[in-house]
């Protein structure tokens, strides 16, 4: 289960303190940071402009579409968090259980209006948040407030990248649609 991921993938704090001094990771944190901030804004400005239309579009397809696009977006994630595909059922169980998200409408919806107002590591919307904290909270742990701050980074990271690939198909369906009907 999740708690031996989190076991292993965590196994040796020695290990950890080591990557978290390396120069790699920190230079991976940042990567994160950076594209977090960018990919926030980018759903900022869509969810602004563009919210209303898709919340309705989003109601309105059917379920296969919604599962096609989200089982789309997340396979295309582990190229794009440079591997780390390890971390997602630690760090987004919600994309790990992905049914929710297309056959509850609202899941999806929740979703992007929290990670739109950088809520999305709150306690309603990341359950498991507190069991990933524990994990870094080790006594052996030189600074577990940077590692526990990198892996909420990462894992804000990887739901805006969701959710802004999830965009870019709507908007192609609904340019698609337009061509159709033009």
């Amino acid at each position: 289960g999740n708690k031996g991921r989190v076991a292993l993938m965590m196994s040796g704090a020695k290990n950890v303190n080591e990557a978290l001094r390396s120069g790699v990771f920190q230079e991976a944190v940042t990567s994160w940071s950076e594209q977090r901030d960018f990919l926030r804004g980018v759903l900022t400005e869509f969810w602004t402009s563009r919210g209303v239309v898709f919340r309705l579009w989003w109601g309105s397809a059917g379920e296969e579409i919604r599962e096609a696009m989200v089982q789309t977006c997340i396979e295309d994630l582990p190229q794009n968090a440079e591997k780390f595909e390890d971390f997602g059922h630690v760090l987004t169980p919600e994309l790990m259980n992905s049914e929710e998200l297309f056959k509850d409408t609202s899941k999806l919806l929740e979703m992007m209006d929290r990670a739109s107002r950088g809520e999305e590591n709150s306690e309603d919307a990341f359950p498991n948040k507190k069991e990933m904290l524990d994990t870094f909270t080790s006594e052996d742990m030189e600074s577990p407030m940077v590692a526990q701050n990198s892996m909420l980074a990462l894992r804000s990271c990887l739901l805006l990248q969701f959710l802004s690939d999830l965009i870019l198909i709507f908007e192609q369906e609904l340019h698609d649609q337009a061509g159709q009907s033009g």
